[in-house]
C-alpha cells in the first residue's frame, strides 16, 4: 500500500545520514529555468536563520534553477550555492541536496519528498504532528503554522539518535510535500537560511489540478 510505503520513507529518512557530494544523475539536472506563468510568489519572512510561527521562507540569495520534476505540479526550485544535488535514484524524493563542506555538523543534507496524499480536513501542524506520532523521531518543538508561497504548511523540529533537523511540510491541493532539513548533532544557521530560501523559491509548472485528479486515500 502506498500508506505503508510512506511511512517506510519518512522512518529511512529520519534516521538516514547525508550521502557525500557527487557528481551523479541529480547534480546534472541542475540547469537554468525561468519560473513558470502562474505560480505562486513566495511569502517571505524577516527572520533568515530561525523558523518561527508564520515564518517558513526568506528570499534565496542565487542558486541554479532546476527544471520542473515529473511529479503531479511538476515542482522547480533553486538549489542553494554551494549545496550539491544527489542521486536520487530509487527514493521517494523529489530533491536531495549535501550541504557545503565548510558548514557545522555535517553531514547535512535537504531533502523535499515527491508529494503525497494528504487529509485536508486537518490543518497541516495537527497532520504533521500526526504523521510523525509511532515513528522513533523525537519531537523537539511541536508542528506550527507557516505558508510556503500561497500554501498552508508547518515546521516542527526533531531529533533521532544524532540527528538533528526540521520537517517542513505544505498542501498543495489534496497532496502534501515534505522538507526535511538534517544535521549531525546539529543545524548550522546558514543551512536553515538556505532551506527558507529554497522554499521561498518553489514554483510549479502546474499550479492547477491535473485532468481527472484524485489523490489516493491515505488508509
Amino acid at each position: 500500500m502506498r500508506c505503508a510505503a510512506l511511512w517506510l520513507a519518512v522512518l529511512l529518512l529520519a534516521a538516514c545520514g547525508a550521502v557525500a557530494p557527487t557528481s551523479g544523475s541529480g547534480a546534472s539536472a541542475v540547469r537554468t529555468a525561468s519560473p513558470p506563468a502562474g505560480s505562486p510568489s513566495p511569502i517571505a519572512s524577516s527572520t533568515p536563520d530561525a523558523f518561527l510561527p508564520g515564518d517558513c521562507t526568506y528570499p534565496a540569495t542565487g542558486g541554479a534553477r532546476t527544471q520542473p520534476v515529473h511529479d503531479t505540479f511538476q515542482i522547480a526550485i533553486s538549489v542553494p550555492p554551494g549545496w550539491t544535488l544527489q542521486d536520487i535514484s530509487g527514493q521517494e524524493s523529489d530533491f536531495l541536496m549535501a550541504a557545503p563542506t565548510s558548514y557545522k555538523y555535517l553531514p547535512g543534507t535537504i531533502s523535499v519528498s515527491a508529494p503525497w496524499p494528504a487529509d485536508p480536513n486537518e490543518s497541516p501542524s495537527a497532520f504533521l504532528d500526526r504523521l510523525v506520532q509511532g515513528t522513533t523521531i523525537s519531537v523537539t518543538a511541536a508542528a506550527q503554522p507557516c505558508t510556503v508561497g500561497s500554501d498552508r504548511a508547518a515546521f516542527l523540529s526533531f531529533s533521532t539518535a544524532a540527528t538533528v533537523g526540521y520537517m517542513v511540510l505544505w498542501f498543495k491541493f489534496d497532496d502534501y510535500y515534505l522538507l526535511q532539513l538534517k544535521g549531525n548533532g546539529g543545524v548550522d544557521q546558514r543551512a536553515v537560511q538556505d532551506a527558507k530560501g529554497m522554499l521561498a523559491s518553489v514554483t510549479y509548472a502546474h499550479n492547477v489540478p491535473p485532468p481527472g485528479y484524485s489523490p489516493p486515500p491515505t488508509n
